[in-house]
């Protein structure tokens, strides 16, 4: 009976675990879909800021035309000075470019990995709750296994006792015939 209640006891410890296990994993799952989600709007915020960038670069460059067609008619040196602060702005705007292009790759990266890591969080928790759904059938099967041996058991009992009286009962009919003869 001993062993049947530790084994009780240990099935009952183990499905316990495997519910905090399971809480565990849909807590980081959650957490990996808040950064997935942020990653996200991360992207769409940068996206957003790249498109200001180039529609400001559209406006610097015409505005650069209109100034190019004005001092085509100034000095040359006025020309060459004008040239360069063009090439300037035009510098920074690729660099802007470029960090938001960086930016916009590791959001992404960041955004597939929270992605991979959603998923196999996903696939641990449905593998988690098979072990669950096993364990508790191996339980009902134990329940069911120990109710029907304690009935047999119990059964047997039963009708020893009943043969253990019967015998008695001959024995003493028997016992107070032979003293009557």
């Amino acid at each position: 009976m001993d062993v049947r209640t530790k084994e009780n006891d240990h099935l009952v410890s183990l499905l316990e675990e495997q519910e905090q296990k399971i809480q565990l994993y849909e807590e980081k799952e959650k957490q990996v879909y808040a950064l997935a989600s942020d990653s996200k709007k991360r992207i769409e915020d940068s996206n957003l800021e790249r498109d200001r960038v180039l529609l400001k670069e559209q406006q610097y460059l015409s505005r650069i035309s209109r100034l190019e067609e004005q001092l085509k008619l100034e000095a040359s040196e006025r020309q060459e000075r004008h040239d360069r602060v063009i090439e300037s702005l035009r510098q920074k705007h690729r660099t802007m470019l470029e960090q938001k292009h960086d930016e916009i790759s590791n959001l992404t990266r960041q955004l597939s990995d929270a992605t991979e890591k959603a998923e196999r969080c996903r696939m641990d928790r449905d593998s988690l709750r098979d072990e669950l759904a096993k364990l508790k059938d191996q339980w009902r099967t134990f329940k069911d296994d120990t109710s029907t041996k304690y009935e047999s058991y119990n059964k047997q009992i039963n009708q020893q006792e009943n043969v253990s009286e019967d015998k008695i009962r001959q024995l003493l009919k028997e016992n107070e015939r032979l003293k009557e003869t």
